[in-house]
């Protein structure tokens, strides 16, 4: 199956997100996929994620969408978003960090400096 993202509407603090579904026999029919905004922003998903996250949504549940189905975008399926993203940020910053490198074993240690002395 194919989904294509046809548009959007919005009523109140519900984004509808509106797709076309292309079936392997070449059949059309639509299908929107409803996600709450107040959610959104409470899980830290930007307006802009949201079209691919609903497509991976229809995508993981593709052989049970049927015409004029409406997909909701659950609070759990934000916090699941949410929790991998938080993840693959944590893995990130821990890849980033550079290891202290050890004094080299063959360079002599420096000497002591001296003191400061006042003339």
């Amino acid at each position: 199956m194919e989904f294509i993202l046809t548009g959007f509407r919005q009523t109140l603090s519900i984004r509808h997100y509106l797709f076309q579904v292309i079936a392997t026999d070449r059949t059309r029919h639509d299908v929107s996929v409803d996600a709450d905004l107040d959610l959104m922003r409470r899980y830290g998903i930007s307006i802009q994620e949201m079209p691919l996250l609903a497509r991976r949504l229809l995508e993981a549940g593709e052989e049970g969408v049927t015409p004029a189905d409406v997909v909701v975008f659950s609070e759990q399926d934000m916090v699941g978003h949410a929790k991998t993203r938080n993840d693959a940020r944590s893995a990130q910053e821990l890849r980033r960090r550079r290891p202290v490198k050890p004094p080299s074993a063959n360079r002599p240690p420096e000497p002591p400096k001296e003191p400061f002395r006042a003339i």
